[in-house]
């Protein structure tokens, strides 16, 4: 037994053809914009979280974090960022360090000792809030994707 399928109209499969390549590029930038909201969101959750450090809450750090994406041809260019002076602290850290007063001759604050000269700071630690938000995210990519895809492919 032989089965023979002859296509007619070859022009057909050329308009399928772009069809299929616009749905995937647009499932490609759905699936950028969704992980630059889903690392926006991973970092407020983290900042605000009450186990896992820095525990900053709502104040400045977190009032602080933003997005912005752009989309050129064939891309979406996602931004995960702080408009914090404390911001490269919080991310990747500061070694010990002399505390001096800036203005005055002596530090002092509520509670403490006395006034004094000078504090040895022994560092902060990295706390990586925006780059494991954005790792956090990535893993997610396949899965936004294929959503995105199915999606565009089989609407509903």
């Amino acid at each position: 037994m032989m089965l023979r399928i002859q296509l007619l109209n070859p022009g057909v499969l050329d308009g399928l053809r772009d069809e299929i390549a616009q749905a995937l590029h647009e499932a490609a930038e759905e699936t950028g914009e969704a992980l630059v909201q889903e690392a926006f969101r991973i970092a407020r959750a983290r900042v605000l979280s009450r186990t896992q450090r820095p525990f900053f809450g709502t104040g400045r750090y977190f009032s602080s974090l933003g997005i912005a994406s752009r989309k050129t041809p064939g891309q979406v260019q996602g931004v995960l960022s702080t408009r914090s002076a404390i911001g490269p602290i919080i991310e990747f850290g500061s070694r010990p360090h002399l505390i001096r007063p800036r203005a005055r001759r002596a530090l002092f604050w509520p509670g403490g000792p006395h006034p004094v000269k000078a504090v040895r700071h022994p560092g902060t630690p990295a706390y990586r809030v925006l780059s494991e938000a954005v790792l956090q995210a990535g893993e997610q990519a396949e899965e936004l994707y294929r959503k995105a895809l199915n999606e565009k492919i089989i609407p509903r």
